[in-house]
């Protein structure tokens, strides 16, 4: 009796690997196909044997699977087969190290990095009006895709090129409903000051959050009427001077990063006129008349 019983549990094993084998075998056979929905049932299913689990060719070809899976689909379709893909690639170079299937693992990942780093600034470019937040998932995905291949490398340059495009974008959207859109003007000023959080250096997020600031207090004082009264012009003067004075250091920033240049002299020009620091004006439109006159 105990020997039956340890010849079935072999038998039952058998089966068991045989199984394992023929569902691989079998999705291979639908990929080729180009039945990938197939493929990807039948993968999926083998990776439920503790053979395939621990395979990292199997999890390989699992993320080729998902991978032709996404590259097929329309974008929101087939955002989780990316997901999937990545995990599936990820895996397979866990369990793999630098092995087999190592180098195609790493070259799969960086193509669906890019994919990512793409989906994000289109998705910028495309941003309307209430749109949402999509870029701003589709850049956390490249970043901590691409932290995890190559970690020395950091993302500092593409953040801060995302974030800027970012802002510029709530900017446009902000001059096209103007006074009905506080959010998207509130978005662009804080994208850009994550930008200078990553690089208090940088020239462009410095000037243009100085004119963000100003443009906010010169509408303020384009708003006031006949109609306004006296609690209220108050108020607004007070408002005026805060986004004026917001503006002055990033304005003085921008000009000492790249020094004598027109549109940063007409900023601290108009900008010290707003806050009547008349003498300070009067130098920076001296400085201005001289480069333009030369």
């Amino acid at each position: 009796m105990k020997y039956l019983l340890l010849f079935t549990l072999a038998l039952l094993s058998s089966n068991a690997i045989s199984q394992n084998e023929e569902l691989v075998n079998n999705a291979l056979e639908a990929y080729k196909e180009g039945s990938f929905l197939e493929a990807k049932s039948l993968i999926d299913e083998s990776i439920t044997f503790v053979e395939n689990d621990m395979s990292p060719k199997v999890w390989n070809f699992r993320g080729h699977i998902y991978k032709q899976l996404y590259k097929e689909s329309i974008q929101d379709q087939g955002a989780s087969y990316r997901d999937e893909a990545v995990a599936s690639f990820k895996k397979s170079c866990e369990l793999s190290s630098d092995g087999q299937y190592y180098p195609d693992n790493i070259k799969a990942l960086e193509y669906l990095s890019a994919t990512y780093f793409n989906d994000a600034v289109d998705s910028v470019l495309k941003l309307k009006y209430n749109g949402g937040d999509n870029p701003v998932q589709f850049f956390q995905n490249f970043k901590e895709l691409k932290l995890w291949l190559k970690p020395q490398e950091g993302v500092k340059a593409e953040e801060l090129m995302f974030l800027k495009m970012l802002a510029q974008s709530y900017e446009k959207i902000h001059t096209k409903h103007d006074s009905e859109d506080r959010e998207s003007i509130l978005k662009a000023i804080s994208y850009y000051e994550q930008a200078l959080g990553l690089d208090a250096q940088d020239y462009e997020a410095n000037f243009n959050l100085a004119i963000i600031h100003y443009n906010e207090g010169a509408r303020l004082i384009g708003g006031i009427s006949y109609k306004t009264g006296m609690d209220e012009l108050i108020s607004i003067q007070t408002r005026c001077v805060e986004y004026f004075r917001h503006a002055l250091p990033f304005m003085k920033k921008a000009e000492s990063l790249r020094p004598n240049r027109v549109e940063s002299l007409k900023g601290l020009m108009f900008i010290n006129r707003a806050l009547n620091n008349f003498d300070i004006y009067l130098e920076y439109k001296s400085k201005l008349d001289e480069i333009l006159n030369n």
